[in-house]
């Protein structure tokens, strides 16, 4: 594996659980991240807390996560 295929980010087409992530805004709410993830607030919140999970960032005073980074969480987490 080159180091240029260890390192990809995945196309944004891809699918993960069978939805498509071009559906998906650039940057999510938690609410649209919850329910993409489909797991409760809470969980995302927990994540946040104990430094697990997308990294979220702030805009305003809210929490937003970016899809891209979304996804390379999702797809460094891929169970081969």
């Amino acid at each position: 594996m080159t180091t240029e295929t260890a390192h990809r980010t995945p196309p944004i087409e891809d699918q993960i659980g069978g939805r498509h992530v071009s559906d998906l805004p650039d940057l999510l709410t938690i609410d649209e991240l919850s329910n993409y993830l489909q797991v409760p607030k809470q969980t995302i919140y927990y994540w946040q807390k104990i430094g697990s999970g997308p990294k979220p960032f702030k805009l305003g005073k809210h929490l937003r996560w970016n899809k891209r980074a979304l996804l390379d969480w999702l797809h460094q987490r891929e169970v081969a």
